[in-house]
């Protein structure tokens, strides 16, 4: 699991605490066959981040999955 802040702490809507392998800026998005995108309030956040819509993008024209719920 990888975190979208610097922070490898993360939290979900319930409160329950999760820890983050890495951090977003720490990957090297090309050496994964797939991205899995969390749905529910924190999804907002994700939509306005820069380096997630690029990875979303080079993903889809590169023939690699990407999956949200």
């Amino acid at each position: 699991m990888v975190s979208v802040t610097d922070s490898q702490q993360v939290e979900g809507r319930n409160g329950i605490r999760f820890q983050a392998d890495q951090s977003l800026s720490e990957i090297d998005a090309s050496s994964f066959d797939m991205v899995f995108l969390p749905g529910g309030p924190g999804e907002l956040p994700l939509a306005k981040n820069a380096l997630i819509t690029e990875i979303i993008q080079s993903y889809d024209h590169g023939s690699k999955f990407v999956a949200a719920i």
